[in-house]
């Protein structure tokens, strides 16, 4: 049985970009889609560029009164899916076709307490750089825990049923790491478990350092990859609480 798959496509001044994003929605092997892009107050010609499109699966929602940022685009795109299941999805980045039909696989086969998400390329430069992510919730909770040196989820192309984000919200007061903040909440409530596919099915347009739409880089964009010895794992931190007060610090 089919069931619908808001993708939340937030997005601020991506005329250049933003027709190969919706074109890879539109390409989509799940077609049950109902494709949401939230404008932030844009002042190019993204608007006119997704209206193009003829595709009764596209809504174009611009903000009025709502505040700036990705997190509350985020947040408003999921108070307005009409869907099953809600996926993330940025305006300048492109997904591969079969994504949204494996991760939505991937959530039937593991329960609907399931987050999940895909390898990715990094686009830098217009070169792709492919990013291999642990597979199991078992390797992926590490990153949570600090036993990798950095997040091996990417919070930016989750897909999980509705709710999920209806009872967990994006921290719409925190300027940066919103995504990092984000999973490790997810993390933290003990009620979800996490599942990459393992294929490359999205790319990651990764900007030049700075502040952005996205906020600044989080730290599951930065390098490969890569254990950390337990003595480094301690002698920075005394509990994993410790060290996410540090993380949610604002600059």
């Amino acid at each position: 049985m089919k069931e619908t798959v808001t993708v939340i496509l937030p997005f601020k001044n991506e005329e250049k970009l933003i027709g190969k994003s919706i074109e890879s929605l539109l390409a989509q092997t799940y077609t049950d889609l109902d494709i949401l892009c939230i404008d932030d107050y844009s002042d190019d010609k993204s608007v006119e560029v997704i209206q193009s499109y003829n595709d009764e699966r596209i809504r174009v929602y611009s903000k009025k009164q709502e505040a700036p940022g990705i997190s509350v685009s985020r947040n408003l795109g999921v108070d307005m899916a009409r869907g099953t299941y809600v996926v993330f999805h940025d305006g300048d980045d492109e997904a591969l076709p079969t994504k949204i039909e494996k991760q939505v696989a991937l959530i039937r086969k593991y329960g609907t307490n399931t987050i999940a998400g895909t390898w990715i390329h990094k686009i830098i430069d217009g070169e792709a750089h492919p990013m291999t992510l642990p597979v199991t919730n078992e390797e992926i909770v590490k990153g949570f825990q600090r036993k990798f040196n950095r997040a091996t989820i990417v919070a930016g192309i989750i897909c999980a049923r509705r709710e999920v984000f209806l009872e967990n919200r994006y921290n719409e007061n925190q300027k940066y790491q919103q995504d990092w903040d984000f999973l490790l909440r997810l993390f933290e409530s003990g009620k979800y478990q996490f599942h990459n596919v393992p294929e490359y099915l999205y790319r990651y347009l990764i900007a030049p350092p700075g502040p952005s739409f996205r906020g600044l880089d989080p730290p599951e964009h930065d390098g490969q990859i890569e254990p950390i010895e337990p003595e480094t794992q301690s002698a920075e931190f005394t509990s994993l609480e410790e060290m996410y007060r540090e993380i949610r610090k604002q600059p």
